[in-house]
């Protein structure tokens, strides 16, 4: 009966031992997966395998789900990043076109300032005002560059992250 008891014992601390190893290999592999992912080095598109049904199982769908929310939302920021870029580009064409128009429209007030003595004070006003709408569209111009600038520099680290997602996805798989 005794020899029973400790077989039994034995038994059962050998089944708790694989349990537990089970448990804590999933738990390993969840860790070192969200380990990546705070070191920066994550794969969006990676998932965990899940090959049971307990806690650890669905906290690897939860997982696998949060990824893929946040995979959706990082593309739908590069791609929404690289409208906007375009965009910021076509202003600044037309700003730059604009300001073109400007310039000429200050020449023209300038010339006909000099020919036509008695007008001179009026044509005087608008040449001041065609500089300051120059010299204010040449201005946004310019922040219309740097914003284009910005916007760039933030495509491509939204591009480095992905190429980083891949990284984990890889590491993950292997």
């Amino acid at each position: 009966m005794l020899t029973l008891m400790v077989v039994a014992l034995v038994f059962g601390f050998f089944v708790s031992s694989v349990g537990i190893s089970r448990l804590m290999n999933g738990i390993s592999l969840l860790r070192d997966a969200m380990r990546n992912m705070a070191v920066g080095s994550g794969d969006l598109t990676a998932t965990l395998n899940v090959d049971s049904k307990d806690e650890v199982g669905q906290t690897k769908d939860a997982f696998n789900r949060f990824l893929g929310s946040l995979h959706d939302l990082v593309s739908e920021v590069k791609r929404k990043s690289t409208s906007l870029l375009d965009g910021i580009e076509t202003v600044g064409r037309a700003t730059d076109n604009i300001s073109t128009s400007a310039e000429e429209q200050a020449n023209s007030a300038n010339a006909t300032a000099a020919a036509v003595e008695q007008m001179t004070v009026s044509v005087s006003h608008i040449a001041e005002s065609a500089r300051d709408a120059e010299r204010m569209t040449k201005e946004s111009g310019q922040a219309s560059r740097e914003l284009a600038g910005e916007v760039r520099a933030t495509a491509e680290e939204i591009a480095l992250i992905s190429n980083t997602v891949k990284q984990l996805e890889t590491v993950l798989k292997a």
